[in-house]
């Protein structure tokens, strides 16, 4: 009888002992941004289960920068210098700890910028914007408003590959605002004119 409460609460405290290794190591992870742009600064951090006796942040192509540790909290700051995908690796010396794949997109042409109009007449202008390096064309909007609430038709969102366009079928009397969009495989950039 003795025996038998010796061993009473054996199953409870490996239940628990089990419970507390799943939480230590399904806690630790790395995180940070993905999607990012090339040339551009991130923080990426990794929360420990337990400290890191020495931390090590590596990956390819990338510089890193600040590097920090509070409590079970290590963070970087790392700038990725190609475009692509590298791996941002996270070790205790020799040993790794964890691993992110982040996709570095190229950076957005900067925004074109946009002339005043010529050869104005009461039906048409010509609008006109400077070229943009690394842009693949342009997007053109034309608007009766400057807010760009409506579109005069055929004049929104248009794909163009010059830096010139004659707008055409325009009511005289009324005022008319146009704005144009650097095109990039990534995001548009806006400037309105």
């Amino acid at each position: 009888m003795i025996m038998a409460n010796r061993y009473k609460y054996q199953p409870i405290f490996l239940l628990v002992l089990f419970l507390c290794l799943i939480s230590v190591t399904t806690f630790a992870q790395l995180s940070g941004p993905s999607p990012v742009t090339v040339g551009q600064t991130y923080n990426y951090s990794y929360l420990a289960g337990s400290i890191v006796a020495l931390p090590t942040w590596q990956a390819a192509n990338v510089t890193i920068g600040t590097k920090t540790q509070t409590g079970l909290h290590y963070t970087a700051n790392i700038t990725f210098n190609v475009v692509g995908t590298t791996i941002v690796y996270f070790y205790n010396g020799g040993t790794l700890l964890a691993n992110l794949s982040v996709t570095v997109n190229p950076a957005p042409p900067s925004a074109p910028v946009a002339s005043a109009a010529t050869t104005i007449t009461t039906t048409s202008f010509n609008a006109n914007w400077g070229s943009v390096t690394g842009a693949t064309g342009y997007r053109l909007d034309v608007s009766t408003t400057s807010g760009f609430t409506t579109f005069v038709t055929g004049y929104n969102n248009l794909s163009l590959t010059a830096t010139i366009k004659s707008v055409t079928g325009l009511t005289d009397g009324t005022n008319y605002y146009y704005r144009v969009r650097g095109k990039h495989p990534v995001k548009y950039r806006c400037l309105m004119s």
